[in-house]
């Protein structure tokens, strides 16, 4: 065989397996990648980080990576997040992220998540329209975007970035519990109902029934109210909650002895001062002042 067949032949041996190597790094680095994610959904984060970390060291520049790496920071078992000795290491590899790639938009959202948790709204705003606006851009950041604009009092904004979120994630419970949180804080009780009894399809929550029960209540809806606690105490008779909710709504609407009915099996589940109280003013309107002054004597020692 020639000379310069020969190395032609090794030069291709060469490069195949040069291809292969890297084919089988970029494969391995996923599956890595996978992992950690895995651990991190399970709440694992210390395992994941070190897992992120060995990814690391052989693709110092991945955005992705490092976004990673810093939410196990953000988000560790011992943390409590902005008070934490981790929140600052989580935003150090954000920034890193972007000082490699400055239209990197999950790190921008990553930024923008750490200012609202610090209450810093106007530069969670920024971030968050970097976020959305940058060449690579994340569309969730409409979420951090919509967040400051609520807690900046800017209502409407910050609906029509929920719309633009929901056309990601239509089904996503969080986020129909934000729209239908705006919308109250808007007054639009009704259009919230509505909002709330989608949610309620895709989770069946006690939580999401009060939300309902709320709407209703404001929009002057006190007797359908009323009859959704009514169905919830069938299920859980001595939900003493519920009873309490119910106790104040029929007190509202003047049913007087309806609402000492509720407070006493309310009490009857878990005494408080504050039911205790709230049921010696009932007392009083029906000039039943010895009921009322044992019911106050008792919230003094409880």
């Amino acid at each position: 065989m020639p000379i310069r067949t020969s190395l032609s032949l090794v030069l291709l041996i060469l490069v195949q397996g040069t291809f292969s190597t890297v084919a089988q790094a970029a494969d391995t680095s996923e599956r890595l990648v996978a992992k950690a994610n895995f651990m991190m959904s399970r709440g694992h984060y210390a395992e994941a980080r070190q897992i992120l970390k060995s990814v690391l060291t052989g693709s110092p520049k991945s955005t992705h990576v490092l976004c990673l790496l810093g939410s196990t920071y953000l988000n560790a078992d011992d943390n409590s997040q902005a008070l934490s000795r981790g929140f600052p290491v989580a935003i150090k590899y954000y920034q890193q992220a972007v000082a490699i790639d400055p239209e990197c938009g999950e790190a921008y959202r990553h930024l923008a998540d750490c200012a609202n948790i610090n209450g810093d709204y106007p530069e969670a705003l920024k971030m968050a329209t970097k976020a959305i606006q940058a060449k690579q851009p994340s569309p969730t950041a409409y979420r951090e975007r919509a967040v400051a604009l609520t807690s900046l009092n800017r209502h409407k904004e910050a609906l029509a970035d929920i719309e633009q979120l929901i056309k990601y994630e239509p089904n996503k419970l969080e986020v129909l519990l934000m729209k239908g949180s705006v919308l109250e804080n808007q007054g639009n009780y009704k259009e919230a109902l509505s909002v709330y009894r989608q949610a309620e399809k895709i989770k069946n929550d006690d939580g999401i029934k009060y939300r309902q029960i709320q709407c209703l209540s404001k929009s002057g809806q006190k007797k359908e109210a009323i009859a959704m606690l009514d169905q919830m105490l069938v299920a859980h008779p001595n939900d003493d909650a519920a009873l309490h909710k119910r106790a104040k709504m029929k007190a509202e609407a003047g049913d007087t002895k309806g609402a000492i009915d509720d407070y006493t099996r309310a009490i009857k589940s878990l005494s408080t001062a504050s039911l205790l109280i709230e049921r010696a003013n009932l007392y009083d309107k029906l000039g039943q002042k010895d009921l009322a002054r044992r019911d106050r004597q008792q919230a003094e020692r409880d």
